[in-house]
């Protein structure tokens, strides 16, 4: 059906007659290929209405078998055709045209009438393997368009403005214009077409007959230059380039048609262009943002001095985004201020380290109290700091960035990030200050767990140090004498209640006991408590005291069950403490706010050990212990 469709519409007698030189030779130059062919279908070959690039044989019979034609599969399957390398094909690669004609790679699509009847194929050839691209296939396809209106053109006899407006890419005919020395110094628009208005956005039956410098005021001088090289050289050029003056990008191909004159076809790619931007400053940014946490991380490993780790992060930070001014404080979310521990500026900038009032500033307190990151990119311009700009900017503060650290859900900690111009500041940048600051933080909590680990370390040797000596003395006291059975069961007896004393200590991590509690811990290996009486006011000690008291007691308690009120199993003991009367803490000559427990016995007729006696001899208590 397709051969009786040709037929009819007259288009092999156009074979040869160059009808579509012109899209075949432009197609030649827009793909960089070889062999351009248009190829009309008839029932045992194949015609073709233009070529360039054939074999010279084959250049002359202006047709093939179909045992040579790639062009058969597209009209056949009414599909375009892409083989990279036909010599791999499972169908093409016993096709006689690989060796004839040298057809390695192929991109064809097919021509239809207007009626919709394949007819045949535009098709681009390379001698080597290729791989064809989607865009080629496009630009293949949009001259197969223009093909394809040449042949109803043809048919109906339209002319070839109608072919030519038909195209959805830009073209303009050009001619350079030259000075009397004959350099080339503008170029004027001889044609245009509809496509190249929209895409240039300028009327296009308002430019024919006007130079380039006319019709767009300021252009940039290679648009004239590069186009006069391709007339002085006869050479195409392929170009990506903007319009400045139209803030728009193109993307095309220029080749000369005459000793002054040039044709340009091409297309807007400005939205591409933004997007590769912008994708270059995120990769760019992504760099810099992992070498900036690579090099905090290394820093911050080789100190624990808070100021050293802010003023590191700060430093870090702020070279990486170009700020003027970083920092990081503490904040009092109930008193709605801030202490910057320190910050980094850059020359000119005052530092601001130091305690702070939010409300003077501004309302975004608010937000950050959310949880929620300020960003402003204009002081003067946003309401929660218009009021208070001019402090502000005194400071140097034009963009102003604040990431909150919660804990708990409560306001905790702020990374600061100041501008002392505009400044658009994204989510990217955001991400980047909070993972800055969510580092920093933990630094800090790593410092403070150090130092007090420190303190902690130091505390347990010098409480070591004093139990020891406590230990040591324990033993010389104890262990003098003859009596050794005796005195081990004494010595494993004080050395319990210095553990009980510790135990109770250690309970309420070393800040000292009350007397009360001492007391009590003290008496506990002595039997029921129901034994024991205590009365009188609470007194809180130290832990030096209560180590001292704890073993004051052991003692008394010891000296009742071997001699005194509690040597009979049953019988009670009237008082045990202190009273109002022989009891006090007072500031002692020792230093201020160290209190002093002063115990008497309760009784005048209670006996205690006589401590100059080697065999436990009692006598009365007369004196403050």
């Amino acid at each position: 059906m397709h051969v009786k469709a040709l037929r009819q519409s007259g288009l092999l007698n156009a074979a040869g007659n160059q009808q579509f030189d012109a899209q075949i030779k432009l197609l030649r130059k827009v793909l960089g290929v070889p062999v351009a062919v248009v190829s009309l279908l008839e029932e045992d070959k194949q015609v073709f209405a233009a070529h360039r690039g054939l074999p010279a044989a084959w250049a002359e019979r202006g047709e093939t078998p179909l045992t040579h034609s790639f062009c058969q599969y597209v009209v056949k399957e009414e599909e375009y055709l892409r083989v990279e390398d036909a010599r791999q094909h499972p169908v093409l690669k016993d096709n006689l045209a690989i060796d004839d004609l040298g057809v390695v790679a192929y991109l064809g699509v097919p021509l239809r009438l207007p009626d919709g009847t394949t007819v045949g194929a535009l098709a681009a050839i390379d001698s080597k393997p290729r791989d064809w691209t989607d865009e080629e296939l496009d630009l293949l396809s949009s001259v197969a368009e223009v093909v394809v209106d040449k042949m109803a053109t043809f048919i109906s006899e339209l002319s070839w403005r109608s072919m030519f407006e038909q195209l959805r890419e830009g073209i303009s005919v050009g001619r350079v214009v030259r000075d009397d020395q004959g350099r080339i110094i503008d170029w004027l628009y001889v044609e245009v077409n509809n496509a190249w208005g929209e895409l240039v956005g300028i009327d296009p039956k308002a430019v024919v007959g006007r130079t380039v410098r006319d019709v767009i005021p300021g252009i940039e001088d290679a648009w004239v230059n590069e186009f006069a090289e391709v007339v002085e050289t006869g050479n195409d050029i392929r170009f990506t380039r903007q319009v400045g003056p139209l803030n728009r990008w193109y993307d095309g191909y220029c080749q000369p048609t005459g000793p002054d004159t040039f044709i340009v076809l091409f297309m807007e790619v400005t939205d591409r262009v933004a997007a590769q931007a912008a994708l270059n400053a995120v990769q760019s940014f992504t760099t810099r943002r992992q070498a900036a946490l690579i090099e905090i991380g290394d820093r911050l490993r080789a100190t624990t001095d808070p100021a050293t780790i802010v003023r590191i992060a700060a430093e870090v930070l702020a070279r990486a985004l170009g700020a003027s001014r970083v920092g990081y404080g503490v904040v009092d979310p109930i008193e709605d201020t801030i202490d910057i521990m320190a910050d980094w500026c850059a020359p000119g900038v005052k530092s601001l380290a130091g305690l702070h009032r939010f409300r003077d500033y501004g309302s975004f307190i608010d937000d950050m109290k959310r949880g929620e990151s300020v960003i402003i990119t204009d002081v003067e311009a946003d309401a929660r700091t218009s009021a208070a700009s001019r402090a502000l900017l005194d400071m140097s503060v034009r963009t102003l960035v604040n990431v909150p650290l919660m804990e708990d859900g409560q306001l905790a900690g702020m990374m600061v990030v100041h501008y002392d111009q505009l400044k658009p500041f994204g989510r990217t940048e955001e991400d980047f200050v909070r993972a800055v600051a969510d580092r920093t933080h933990a630094a800090l909590d790593e410092a403070e767990f150090v130092a007090a680990q420190k303190l902690r370390d130091g505390e347990i040797s010098h409480r070591l140090k004093n139990s020891m000596a406590m230990v040591q003395a324990i033993a010389h006291q104890t262990l003098k004498g003859d009596d050794i059975a005796d005195r081990r069961s004494a010595f494993s007896s004080r050395l319990a209640a210095l553990a009980n004393a510790h135990e109770m200590l250690i309970h309420r991590t070393w800040d000292g006991a009350p007397l009360r509690d001492t007391i009590v811990s003290a008496l506990e290996p002595h039997g029921d408590a129901n034994r024991f009486t205590l009365d009188g006011p609470d007194v809180e000690l130290t832990a030096k005291q209560a180590l001292a008291v704890s073993l004051a007691v052991h003692e008394l308690a010891t000296n009742a069950i071997k001699y005194g009120a509690l040597k009979a199993s049953a019988a009670p003991c009237r008082s045990v403490g202190t009273s109002s009367r022989v009891t006090r803490a007072s500031t002692s000559s020792n230093g201020p706010g160290e209190s002093k427990a002063v115990l008497r016995s309760p009784s005048p007729q209670a006996k205690a050990l006589d401590p100059s006696s080697s065999r436990g001899r009692c006598r009365p208590i007369s004196r403050d212990r």
